[in-house]
């Protein structure tokens, strides 16, 4: 409710309230499989709650926001083709990792950060 109510809303500011929030989830799932006496319905819950972490685990390590990453291959291939070419970004600034994985002299520009 805290971070809804802030004007500048940034996932670093979530970061320090992370582990409470899972200690309190702990909590209240440990508590939840003691007041149910079928151990079929905990191991039930159990491999449900794993299996929903396995396609989270692909779809955040190998897809979620890796088109920076596909843009600067990208232009590495657009600067084989067009030498002396000029990069507009219209992103927020430091959003692409830039020069470390161009390794060309490139000349890249994007709104300023001010």
């Amino acid at each position: 409710i805290f971070f809804s109510l802030l004007a500048h809303k940034e996932f670093r500011f979530i970061f320090p309230i992370l582990p409470l929030t899972f200690i309190i989830c702990g909590f209240t799932i440990v508590n939840q499989l003691k007041q149910r006496s079928n151990t079929r319905f905990k191991k039930r819950i159990i491999l449900i709650i794993i299996l929903l972490q396995i396609p989270m685990a692909f779809y955040f390590s190998l897809l979620h926001q890796r088109g920076v990453i596909d843009v600067m291959y990208k232009i590495n291939k657009i600067e084989n083709e067009y030498p002396n070419s000029t990069i507009h970004f219209l992103m927020p600034c430091h959003s692409t990792p830039y020069y470390s994985y161009v390794h060309k002299n490139i000349t890249m520009w994007f709104p300023d950060c001010a």
